[in-house]
């Protein structure tokens, strides 16, 4: 966990100092 598939973003699940990163 680490990812965020492109169209989902799934909060909650993200911790503290996980980077997210977020494509167009």
């Amino acid at each position: 966990i680490g990812t965020v598939p492109v169209g989902r973003v799934e909060t909650g699940i993200l911790k503290p100092g996980t980077v997210a990163t977020f494509a167009p």
